[in-house]
């Protein structure tokens, strides 16, 4: 059994304490308490009876931080860049979104270079007519911009060097299912138009209309052993620049490949309803100074 005997003392104590006061102070004097390593809580009338390692520490004061200005205040002024005088606004002419549609031959176009004959049949050609020429003269147009832009055709050549023109419009090989022999249209040796559909030669293009072609031989051509070609189809259409319509034309002249994205850009700047082709057509890179700013011309399908 536990000894308790001690238990009365100090309720007597505690009653004395409870009447009297603590020896020397106030009767509600403070008492501190503190639990050591053990566990075991102790009281105390005076913080410093309180082993150092057991005393609560003085919460550490935070430095307030340092006030926060506006952001007006330190934001400084954009420099301003102003557009540069020689650095050309760029202006994108899309065929297709710009209202662009065929139309016959309206401005000159130009054929710079003649094509040689080939030496021998093209590959692409598998049948061929019964004609009835003393000879015939081969060779490929390149059109448009599909991986397979090869048009064969043949020059059936007579006695009298009278020319008749077979030409692969389909591209199958079969010179006999492209409604026959194309007669000569011209004033010289040789000169008919040839036509294509334009769906037919434009990659991821959905394009109405037909392309047409003038192929022709000269005396000059024939002494070099070649031919030639320029297109007679045009697509008209309009641009805008700072707001303002014009009409513009778009001739497939110097690369006569079919594209029109490569040849530049004719622009009625003036709006006359005539276009000068010293200065209203802009080759490829070719610069329109207008009202004091510089255009560049871009065209996209």
């Amino acid at each position: 059994m536990k000894d308790r005997r001690w238990v009365p003392a100090v309720w007597a104590l505690m009653a004395v304490i409870a009447a009297n006061g603590l020896p020397g102070g106030s009767a509600y004097a403070k008492i501190y308490k503190y639990q050591d390593d053990k566990g075991v809580w102790h009281f105390t009338d005076s913080p410093m009876k309180i082993p150092e390692q057991f005393r609560e520490k003085p919460p550490v004061k935070k430095p307030e931080p340092p006030p926060i200005e506006p952001l007006d205040n330190k934001l400084e002024p954009m420099p301003h860049f102003p557009f540069p005088p020689d650095f050309p606004m760029p202006i994108n002419v899309s065929i297709s979104k710009n209202g662009f549609y065929p139309v016959r031959m309206t401005l000159a176009a130009y054929a710079y270079k003649g094509f040689p004959f080939y030496k021998t049949r093209p590959a692409e050609i598998k049948v061929e007519p019964d004609y009835q020429g003393a000879f015939q003269k081969y060779g490929v147009l390149f059109l448009g911009t599909r991986k397979n832009n090869r048009f064969p055709l043949v020059f059936d050549v007579q006695e009298d060097k009278t020319i008749q023109l077979y030409f692969d419009s389909n591209q199958n090989g079969n010179l006999k299912d492209d409604g026959g022999p194309l007669k000569n249209m011209g004033n010289g040796l040789f000169g008919t138009l040839i036509q294509v559909p334009l769906r037919q030669l434009l990659k991821d293009v959905s394009f109405e209309g037909n392309y047409y072609a003038w192929v022709y031989i000269n005396q000059e051509l024939w002494e070099k052993k070649g031919y030639n070609f320029y297109s007679h189809t045009q697509l008209k259409g309009r641009v805008w620049i700072e707001g303002r319509e014009y009409i513009a034309f778009l001739v497939d002249t110097r690369n006569n490949d079919a594209d029109f994205t490569n040849d530049g850009i004719s622009i009625d700047v003036d709006s006359n309803g005539q276009i000068d082709p010293d200065g209203e057509y802009f080759m490829p890179q070719d610069l329109l100074q207008l009202d004091g700013n510089k255009y560049e011309f871009k065209v996209t399908w």
